[in-house]
């Protein structure tokens, strides 16, 4: 899913940083890291020459790092587009607002964070997702996330049930993410459905269970790609 072109280890707040493309399209670049929460400091907003808002000036310490941590990934893959400016506002909803003819993703979960770009004349949209695996987390909320097909469907996967609801939960994160800046409302996990996921080759195909948009109608579907570290899932939908 994710070719890594160069990956350098650091010390302090950047403890590994991974850049690439996507294996699937060559025109889509992303940037992720590991970062240390506990080596945040204020004063890298500066040193890495990132907006620092007036509203995660207010925020928790968590909350302060992991917003450096996806805007240090951003600002380094639209460098290497070779955009004009940087910057990675946030606007409706903490949707990232991308510079002119630019389109991407960010997540974060845990202690990594990514940012996934590519050109609005090469990419329509673009949602990634990665959530670290916690056992026994997502059965407090699997009704909210999957249908009863879904969830019999997973079990007859050779995939874990619960590594199996970890991914349709970051699917469906991803889906939302591609799509929320181009129907512009929230739209819930009951809203499409999971199915065709092929555990040996890494991809699934997500469907609409209604209308979003004129352009986005019942029944359409979407091809995503995911992919299990070990510690956590990665989703991607353009």
């Amino acid at each position: 899913m994710f070719s890594v072109l160069s990956s350098v280890a650091g010390m302090g707040f950047i403890e590994l940083q991974e850049n690439g493309i996507i294996a699937s399209n060559d025109s889509i670049y992303f940037c992720s890291i590991n970062y240390s929460i506990e080596n945040y400091k204020d004063e890298l907003f500066d040193k890495y020459a990132i907006n620092y808002p007036e509203e995660i000036r207010r925020a928790v310490i968590k909350r302060r790092s992991e917003y450096l941590a996806g805007r240090f990934c951003c600002q380094d893959v639209l460098k290497k587009l070779g955009a004009n400016s940087t910057s990675v506002s946030t606007g409706k909803g903490r949707l990232p607002l991308w510079p002119l003819g630019y389109i991407g993703s960010l997540s974060h979960s845990g202690n990594r964070a990514i940012a996934v770009i590519g050109e609005c004349d090469k990419v329509n949209f673009i949602g990634v997702d990665i959530e670290k695996y916690v056992t026994g987390i997502l059965f407090e909320i699997v009704n909210e996330v999957i249908s009863s097909e879904e969830s019999n469907y997973l079990k007859s996967l050779p995939l874990n049930y619960e590594l199996g609801l970890l991914l349709i939960f970051s699917a469906k994160e991803s889906l939302f993410k591609a799509l929320y800046s181009k129907v512009g409302f929230y739209f819930d996990f009951h809203s499409a459905s999971i199915f065709n996921i092929n555990v040996n080759k890494g991809f699934f195909e997500v469907r609409l269970n209604h209308g979003l948009s004129y352009e986005f109608k019942k029944d359409d579907y979407f091809k995503g790609f995911f992919y299990f570290d070990g510690v956590f899932m990665n989703t991607l939908i353009y």
